[in-house]
């Protein structure tokens, strides 16, 4: 599907740790097969930005862009956000006004997992320089997405279906 080259990982601390144990994490649950995903930032709201900046010069008019956020968001009164590691969160606007600053390509597709996610819709399709823009949330605005055991349903559904495979 992709270039290993044009995928670029934000994760916790950097590693493939998560905010539970054990630590370190090295196996993926269910199989027990090793991770092989490398990271190449930690989950924080500047990696994230830094993440985007850097496409500034890499997207071409007939590029795709996909963008997944995964696991914990909020909604402070205002607006949702998406909580990043060591904070700020990542405001709704915020983060659709830094996609507003990419050149013209042609799809965006962006599928956010977190509780809260679809206050991210409006602004993120109204701000998108993409010729398309897809957006597909684990839940509205005023909600909680669903967990797993070991993955979000939704998320793990999506991306097997996008990738025309069986999550299992």
């Amino acid at each position: 599907f992709f270039d290993e080259d044009n995928i670029t990982v934000l994760n916790y601390d950097g590693t493939v740790n998560y905010s539970g144990g054990p630590h370190p994490v090295t196996s993926w649950p269910g199989d027990g097969t090793a991770y092989t995903m490398p990271v190449n930032d930690a989950g924080t709201k500047q990696a994230l930005e830094d993440a985007i900046d850097a496409l500034k010069s890499k997207l071409k008019k007939g590029d795709l862009l996909l963008i997944h956020t995964n696991n914990h968001g909020g909604h402070d009164g205002t607006e949702s956000y998406l909580c990043t590691y060591s904070r700020p969160d990542y405001t709704a606007s915020d983060f659709a006004s830094k996609l507003g600053e990419l050149p013209v390509y042609k799809d965006l597709v962006v599928m956010m997992e977190q509780c809260h996610s679809g206050g991210f819709n409006d602004v993120v399709i109204e701000s998108s320089t993409a010729e398309r823009t897809t957006f597909a949330a684990a839940c509205t605005e005023g909600k909680n997405s669903v967990g797993g055991a070991h993955f979000d349903p939704f998320a793990r559904d999506w991306i097997g279906a996008f990738a025309g495979a069986d999550p299992y």
